[in-house]
């Protein structure tokens, strides 16, 4: 079974509650509690504060983990010019 990409409705859901986890902490929440509450590690809701103090709300959003060059192993199977 593959597992299905995520719909821009899901995605919306999650970069909302991101956004709401950094208001939190931008209030004054603690960031153990505020974790806590949104069922994450301290960790994310850091990660989430540097990335909206970068980029704002669009920031929070999913980046690709897309690689941006081939690997080692598709470079290898790539026919050469004769």
């Amino acid at each position: 079974m593959t597992q299905e990409a995520e719909s821009p409705q899901q995605g919306d859901w999650l970069v909302e509650q991101r956004y709401r986890a950094v208001l939190e902490v931008l209030d004054g929440s603690p960031i153990t509690e505020v974790a806590q509450r949104y069922g994450v590690s301290r960790q994310s809701v850091y990660t989430w504060k540097a990335k909206y103090a970068a980029g704002g709300f669009e920031g929070l959003r999913e980046a690709s983990r897309r690689p941006r060059t081939p690997s080692a192993s598709s470079a290898r199977s790539l026919p050469t010019a004769s």
